[in-house]
């Protein structure tokens, strides 16, 4: 019978901890001739400490320490960025990404570390062909010499920048390796043009011919292309473009380079597996030679924490720790609970020393099994005796326990290629719920206003009119006694806490002689302006508006925690009569409501009801005639009054005053996320209009003309509007005491605003053209007389409208997911 050919152990129903079966080592030899050599060497004095201290710990310790550093070059929207994360596993919107999309402005290399392997460093370089990185100087100027090989990337056709810069990387005595990417939005689009004749195969093939005929025009010698996607990096050319480069490494450094990959194939998690057998004999030697206290129960020692450090490296190498599976969760948009449900082994999910123990009590007849075949290959390692049990009990172990590990994360990525998911950077189904009968109706309406007007004329005239929403002030003075509230008002209007930077100061005697300014955070033309206390010696009403230059101010908040006073109504009369606007406001709503509710009859409509009317008997006997006051809580702005209070402001302000007011207002409703997308809604046709027509240029790789800067501009305004910007809700989380992960875990399709760039927008655009493509044409024929003169034209002005109606309504929809999660936390 062949070892362990019939062995099964039989399995303890208390015992958590399952055991495979005994490898059959006639078909896994997980230790090479050379290691037989020198491990038959160490051996021959007796003692398996010389063997873990000599080269078997050295091994060990390179391998470990091995660094990787892979240099990633290409022009300016190439989507090198996006490989950079793509290759470490990570979305362009996770932690420690790559900023995608910019305009190329990197002067030095950035390098970003794989998440768990951080030896494995993806370097971005500046971009190749620029005045100040020509090919023939680039290397030394990036400084060639730390880079293992280097992958020169292109998204359409590689130039004379790229081949020569292989050159001068094959004179230094470097590996290179051409990259085309975007390879999916070509296969879109030719599906888009020829649905009929759509050969997958044959265009790829076409795509590599082409690429490799420009690179041996420059001169390239039988150049290799490698045709990738970003977004799905396990398909294409990926599994050769990873074999080729797990060949060409010496064996550190693809070691290093295999554990690190994105566990996006069943091969590479096979081949992950084989590479960590290939260690497990090196720690079972290691770990039993340095061991001096026995394990109970088992009869010999061995160094039970090094073997957990080990397992903990196998989870982390196969994604089963919190963290991965967490991103992956999110990912997929699938509870984490439901990929844990697939992980079978108590070790995947946590590793702990008593687990462990548990598998070592357990192992006795496996080791056998293993001492006989390390005996049959080397003979003096049967003479050890309890030595030798030890390293054969411990070498069973880790390979039982890798086993599992790797079953579990075939079981995971099984879920996740069965799931159907569409990852969020991606955005292929942009915009679905916007119906063609909406676009249709707003287009036509339009359609009937352009007639009317020369479309030139037109675009210049709401070039104007967005110029002047972004430059309009919105001057807010907020006045009252010390003590009543007036900084934490402030506060609450810019959306922040009175921890955060920036924040006016709350608690503290009136010192104020003098108007404070507040800016908003996200939007600087909004001010809240923290006056000095009111019927003071200095301050008496008759002269306080002068005194406090009361021109600047759109309209002034008199507040009061307790009751209004003469002097607050005496202030108001002053306004009257320099025609300035005022609102009453009884802040601290919530401390009262909250000692009302000792009483055994509290009612909370009625505690409010009895607040304003004795609010507005105050201000009547002061001589106030119909007073209105706002009840609200600083702490909870939906409650109360707050939104009819915004409510009377937007109605009482001009157009362009209000639009800055709806803008800034913290989203604490759906009330208010309505009132933000109306206001974004009165946009977009103007911004596609201007876009479209003043400096509109061609947009690489498109049918289309625009101003790529202003759809840049408009989106992550979008973005900081409905506050999906990472201060906004790093500010959200403080208040609510949430994590700002579990936030960011509800925006499943927008970017954050700092994520809204000049790739990301052609990207998007692609997508939008593609996914829209039979709307966008069917409406720009009937737009094309009213449209002929635009620089853009039609189709350019219909898809830039579709788009940015298409990202607004993705955008609201995860400012209504955020918000939804965060009061979880207040309700609770």
């Amino acid at each position: 019978m062949k070892p362990g050919s019939g062995r099964k152990e039989k399995r303890n129903k208390k015992c958590m901890v399952s055991l495979d079966d005994v490898p059959d080592f006639s078909k896994n030899v997980p230790i090479t001739k050379e290691d037989r050599e020198y491990f038959k060497y160490d051996l021959q004095g007796g003692r398996m400490e010389k063997a873990a201290t000599s080269k078997i710990q050295k091994n060990l310790d390179a391998l470990e320490n091995a660094r990787l550093d892979i240099a990633v070059t290409g022009e300016s929207g190439s989507g090198k960025s996006s490989f950079v994360n793509a290759i470490r596993g990570l979305g362009d919107e996770d932690d420690g990404s790559a900023p995608t999309g910019v305009v190329e402005t990197t002067l030095k290399p950035v390098p970003y570390p794989y998440p768990k392997h951080p030896n494995v460093t993806v370097w971005d370089l500046p971009g190749i062909g620029t005045p100040r990185f020509k090919s023939d100087t680039y290397l030394q100027d990036v400084s060639f010499s730390r880079y293992d090989f280097f992958i020169i990337i292109a998204s359409e056709r590689f130039k004379s920048t790229h081949a020569q810069l292989a050159l001068e990387i094959q004179k230094m005595g470097k590996r290179f390796y051409f990259v085309r990417c975007k390879v999916d939005v070509d296969l879109e689009a030719s599906k888009r043009r020829r649905p009929r004749a759509y050969d997958e195969e044959e265009i790829l093939r076409q795509i590599r011919n082409k690429c490799q005929e420009c690179l041996e025009a420059e001169k390239v010698v039988s150049p290799r292309v490698f045709l990738l996607s970003n977004w799905e990096l396990n398909k294409y050319d990926f599994k050769l473009f990873e074999k080729t480069l797990r060949k060409e490494l010496p064996s550190h450094k693809r070691h290093a380079f295999l554990l690190a990959l994105p566990n996006i194939s069943p091969e590479i998690l096979q081949k992950k597996k084989e590479a960590l057998q290939e260690q497990i004999w090196k720690l079972a030697a290691v770990s039993c030679a340095l061991a001096t206290v026995p394990i109970p129960g088992v009869g010999f020692a061995c160094d039970v924490p090094i073997l957990v450090c080990s397992i903990s490296k196998y989870r982390q190498v196969f994604g089963l720790d919190k963290k991965s599976l967490t991103q992956l969760a999110d990912k997929i948009g699938q509870p984490v609970e439901e990929i844990k449900a697939v992980i079978k082994s108590p070790l995947s999910q946590k590793v702990s020393k008593r687990l462990v123990l548990q598998m070592f009590s357990r192992a006795s007849t496996a080791a056998v099994v293993v001492v006989e075949y390390f005996a049959s290959t080397i003979p003096i390692f049967g003479s050890l005796a309890a030595g030798a049990i030890a390293f054969g009990t411990t070498y069973y172990v880790l390979w039982s326990i890798l086993n599992q590990m790797a079953d579990d994360a075939h079981s995971v990525l099984t879920m996740v290629l069965q799931s159907d998911y569409e990852p969020k950077t991606q955005r292929t189904k942009m915009g679905v719920a916007i119906s063609k009968t909406v676009v249709r109706a707003e287009l036509e309406s339009m359609k009937i206003a352009l007639e009317k007007n020369n479309p030139q004329d037109v675009s210049k005239r709401m070039n104007e009119e967005l110029n002047l929403l972004k430059s309009t002030t919105l001057d807010i003075g907020i006045t009252g006694v010390s003590g009543a509230g007036k900084s934490s008002i402030v506060n609450a209007l810019r959306g922040i806490t009175e921890k955060d930077p920036g924040a006016a100061k709350t608690g503290n005697t009136e010192t104020t002689m003098e108007p404070e300014k507040y800016t908003h955070p996200m939007f600087p033309e909004v001010t809240m302006w923290d006056l000095p206390g009111i019927g003071t010696p200095k301050f008496k009403a008759k002269e306080y508006l002068r005194l406090v230059n009361f021109e600047k101010y759109d309209f002034f908040i008199i507040v009061a925690s307790e009751r209004f006073t003469e002097n607050d109504v005496l202030l108001a009369k002053e306004m009257q009569k320099k025609k300035k606007k005022y609102y009453f406001v009884r802040s601290k709503v919530d401390q009262s409501v909250n000692a009302d509710k000792r009483n055994a009859d509290f009612n909370e409509e009625k505690t409010c009801e009895k607040i304003r009317q004795y609010c507005c008997d105050n201000l009547t006997e002061a001589g106030e005639s119909n007073p209105r006051v706002f009840l609200i809580s600083s702490w909870d702005l939906k409650m109360y009054d707050f939104p009819l209070l915004q409510e009377t402001l937007s109605n009482d302000l001009d157009d362009l005053k209000k639009y800055a007011l709806i803008v800034s207002m913290p989203a604490f409703s759906r009330e208010v996320l309505e009132k933000k997308k109306a206001a974004m809604e009165t946009l977009i046709w103007k911004v596609a209009l201007v876009s479209c027509g003043i400096g509109a240029i061609p947009v690489p790789g498109l049918s289309l003309a625009c101003d790529i800067g202003i759809l840049v501009g408009t989106m992550i305004h979008f973005c900081k509007v409905f506050g999906l910007d990472e201060d906004c809700l790093c500010r959200l989380a403080s208040r609510v005491g949430k994590p700002i992960d579990e936030l960011k875990s509800a925006v499943k399709k927008a970017p954050m605003a700092s994520q809204v760039t000049t790739e990301f927008v052609i990207d998007l655009m692609t997508k939008s053209l593609v996914c829209g493509a039979v709307m966008a044409v069917e409406f720009a024929l009937d737009f094309v007389p009213v449209l002929g003169s635009l620089t853009g034209g039609a189709l350019s002005f219909v898809t830039t409208f579709y788009l940015l109606k298409s990202f607004l309504h993705d955008v609201e929809e995860d400012a209504e997911n955020v918000l939804a999660k965060a009061m979880e936390t207040q309700d609770k």
